[in-house]
């Protein structure tokens, strides 16, 4: 499928390496843009994550992406949505990135496959963490963030450890978390986060993507992204 149609955008993701995908509309559904500014969605892939931030929030929104075609097709994305006006795209290495101002937000769905090489170098270079490890990213993401500033990941679950101390070093606290499960009897594989510079007591949910009986989206998926699927 190269046109993915939701309520207030259309992605056409021909030449991405990376397709739309629930673990991106998870979290741009997930996040709180409440007093959102300016934000950065980092490894912005066909740039779904910036468009929905685009839907929910007033914010002028910065993408980057190290992979040429997918920059390319993201920057078409933006140019074609009604938020045009207020979305940019940055080809470039998030390590290299240099803006002029912090950011109240940073969301990233970011690599994190550190097993066998996908036969393409576009598809290596949006899943997997040699080239963006999440030590790497919230480290920089951090040196970009304003002081009262929120970090969002979705992360597979094994992750959780990690994260919790790559934050403690980074003098991060976790604000938010949500556990994430295909169904209800199943373990989770994604957790969802949010990190803040500020102490915060963690809110903690869980969320199954559907339902074991009837295989299809749970209510609480669906209330969750109903701002943005067509239909479910």
């Amino acid at each position: 499928m190269y046109v993915f149609h939701f309520k207030q955008f259309t992605i056409k993701q021909e030449h991405s390496a990376m397709k739309v995908g629930i673990d991106s509309l998870l979290l741009g559904a997930w996040v709180d843009w409440q007093g959102a500014t300016s934000i950065l969605d980092v490894g912005a892939g066909t740039g779904l994550l910036a468009l929905m931030a685009a839907q929910r929030s007033p914010a002028r929104i910065d993408a980057v992406e190290i992979e040429e075609k997918a920059a390319q097709e993201a920057a078409e994305n933006f140019r074609n949505s009604p938020w045009h006006d207020r979305l940019q795209l940055f080809h470039a290495n998030f390590l290299d990135f240099a803006p002029s101002t912090p950011y109240s937000h940073i969301i990233s769905n970011p690599p994190y496959y550190n097993s066998q090489r996908p036969p393409t170098a576009g598809r290596a270079l949006a899943r997997h963490n040699e080239t963006l490890s999440l030590q790497s990213l919230i480290q920089k993401a951090v040196a970009l963030l304003t002081d009262v500033g929120h970090i969002n990941l979705i992360l597979p679950y094994d992750s959780a450890e990690s994260l919790r101390i790559t934050a403690f070093h980074n003098n991060l606290y976790i604000s938010r978390l949500c556990i994430i499960s295909p169904n209800e009897n199943r373990k989770p594989h994604r957790i969802a986060v949010e990190l803040s510079r500020q102490p915060a007591i963690e809110q903690r949910e869980t969320l199954c993507i559907s339902d074991a009986a009837t295989g299809k989206y749970s209510a609480q998926y669906r209330l969750l992204t109903q701002d943005f699927y067509l239909r479910l």
